[in-house]
């Protein structure tokens, strides 16, 4: 199955290649099938948007990059070691599918994660070439980790930037953080990975007893800080206030302690209320509607105001007048590394502004409206935002019904007819959520 590394210098005899042993995945290095220099970069970033769409874990996701590299340098080719074809080397013979299926780039790279999933389930503690090895049973084991620092650089190079609106805990799955009925703060971390039928949200996770946040009348959660990890966002009273997330060094893992920056003024008109990285920088950014009915984005400072404030002025004022725009949130809709924005309006229909800094003028990033739909009615929406929930990389939504019950809507933008993200309720989260003040 594996591509020989060696490359052998001639042309080799009929009688040589007959010679060949039987097993049916160990090298044969005299098979000659040379290997381009550089990746492929359209290999890669097929095979890494397989890998998240699957959401499989990091670890998985870097064997897949060094098994490229080992076997193919990150190329789809159409020669090998006996009949191994494509990325990763697969071999028809050995049950990985048609010549074509392998040669197509996502099937292949599909059949890799799927295996290697398996393999990482049945040894949580195997290092990412361990995995990759078990997967290929090459005849040469240590390869695949011996290459892990280039696998990492051909991953930075076409990963997208994780925008962590929601990520409580930086594992790449949207949390839930809320204030109930007596002003506590309580949060549900993503069960995804563990939960019967992947569902999101299935228990509490942690509770600060005692506090009260009823006086909160704005809640989002975003990476600010930019280390991975969500932090809070609040309005309350006239205060903008932001809670740095310190899960890492906070007693019990609690992630929200006390006040990291707090901004006095007439913040109490503030009508919707969300944190995402709008810039594409990784920082989260505020963005609001403000007393006025304006649309503003404050984009994030931290690597230039003092002591690492992280908003000190509007960055952009979007025109139209938002003023009846029930909800409003704003997450990574498409993948592309940019928050995009989501928003009930006056009638209850749901639409959605995918961000356009890249390509409009000043990099503003909302210009106009992309997708809504039409005859929806949202109106008796209590509470609404927006995460990735089910951790691949696409934006859902997350809603108080009427009734109080839980929705979580995933998107399905690559499925959906006319592409549009939302088309039904995915998941219904257990339990009466009508009297939860605010959801984030």
């Amino acid at each position: 199955m594996s591509l020989l590394r060696r490359l052998t210098i001639g042309v080799l005899t009929a009688a040589a290649v007959a010679s060949a042993p039987a097993t049916a995945f160990a090298d044969d290095v005299r098979v000659v099938c040379a290997l381009p220099p550089d990746r492929d970069l359209n290999v890669t970033k097929i095979v890494y948007q397989v890998g998240r769409n699957l959401s499989v874990s990091d670890r998985v996701l870097l064997a897949g990059f060094e098994t490229g590299w080992v076997e193919s340098h990150m190329n789809n080719l159409n020669c090998g070691d006996r009949d191994s074809l494509g990325v990763f080397q697969q071999r028809p013979s050995q049950g990985w599918g048609t010549p074509e299926q392998i040669m197509n780039v996502a099937h292949a790279s599909n059949s890799f994660f799927t295996r290697a999933v398996n393999s990482e389930r049945a040894h949580p503690g195997w290092t990412s070439g361990q995995i990759a090895q078990d997967v290929q049973r090459s005849a040469f084991p240590d390869r695949y980790d011996q290459v892990e620092g280039k696998a990492k650089n051909l991953l930075a190079e076409v990963a997208v930037r994780v925008d962590r609106v929601s990520d409580v805990n930086s594992d790449g799955f949207g949390d839930l953080v809320a204030v109930d009925a007596n002003g506590e703060l309580f949060g549900y971390n993503n069960a995804s990975l563990v939960s019967e039928n992947r569902v999101p949200f299935t228990s509490e996770t942690w509770r600060v007893r005692g506090s009260d946040w009823s006086g909160v009348t704005k809640l989002a959660s975003g990476d600010v800080t930019g280390d991975g990890f969500a932090d809070l966002v609040a309005v309350e009273g006239n205060a903008l206030i932001v809670y740095a997330n310190g899960a890492r060094v906070n007693p019990g893992g609690m992630p929200f302690a006390g006040v990291t920056w707090r901004y006095e003024g007439d913040w109490s008109g503030v009508r919707q209320l969300a944190v995402s990285d709008v810039t594409g920088d990784g920082f989260g950014d505020l963005v609001l509607v403000d007393a006025g009915g304006a649309l503003v984005v404050y984009a994030n400072g931290s690597k230039v105001n003092p002591q690492g404030r992280p908003f000190s002025s509007e960055t952009w004022r979007i025109g139209g007048n938002w003023s009846g725009v029930r909800h409003l949130g704003v997450a990574d809709l498409n993948r592309d590394g940019f928050g995009d924005l989501v928003a009930v309006d006056a009638n209850g229909e749901l639409f959605g502004y995918n961000n356009a800094s890249l390509v409009s003028e000043n990099r503003v990033p909302f210009t106009s409206e992309t997708w809504r739909i039409r005859g929806g009615d949202w109106s008796g929406t209590r509470q609404l935002t927006v995460m990735d929930a089910s951790g691949d990389g696409y934006a859902d939504v997350v809603a108080v019904e009427a009734d109080g019950s839980l929705s979580v809507y995933a998107n399905g933008s690559l499925v959906n007819p006319g592409g549009v993200p939302f088309a039904g309720v995915t998941w219904k989260i257990k339990g009466n959520w009508s009297g939860v003040r605010t959801i984030a």
